[in-house]
């Protein structure tokens, strides 16, 4: 029997404070799994004012798996909403063993969180993969 990858307290407070967030600005985090401990952990915050999806595209690498949870500053018109975004990155090419645990963690990791907004991506190397104007274009599309 293949062992579950387990959610820590630590993913789960940190994503409380993403949610329940006052900032008035975008921020997010990158999640990864840590394969010796079989557990989700934190591999980036982003808390910064200048938090943008660009910024973290730049810190994914390019061969490993890892889920994105970005809290965006959407201004629509004189109202501002702040959508959850969750984005699981899985890169072609990488190992078979981490898409699998990604893979089974994905639909028990956005049912825990209650994510409505989730996106896949598969590569980095299209410039317009995980920039504002991509998450827009889903954004305006998910109405």
């Amino acid at each position: 029997m293949a062992q579950e990858v387990s959610i820590g307290k630590e993913v789960e407070e940190a994503f409380k404070k993403l949610r329940f967030s006052r900032a008035d600005h975008n921020i997010g985090m990158i999640l990864k799994i840590n394969k010796d401990a079989m557990a989700l952990e934190i591999e980036y915050n982003y808390t910064e004012p200048d938090t943008t999806l660009e910024a973290i595209k730049e810190d994914l690498e390019d061969q490993n798996p890892r889920f994105i949870l970005f809290s965006y500053k959407w201004q629509l018109g004189d109202r501002v909403n702040f959508p959850i975004i969750f984005i699981y990155f899985s890169p072609e090419g990488s190992s078979p063993y981490l898409n699998m645990l990604y893979s089974r963690l994905k639909p028990i990791l956005s049912n825990k969180l209650n994510i409505q907004r989730q996106y896949e991506v598969r590569e980095l190397d299209e410039e317009d993969v995980l920039t504002e104007a991509w998450l827009l274009e889903r954004l305006k599309g998910a109405k």
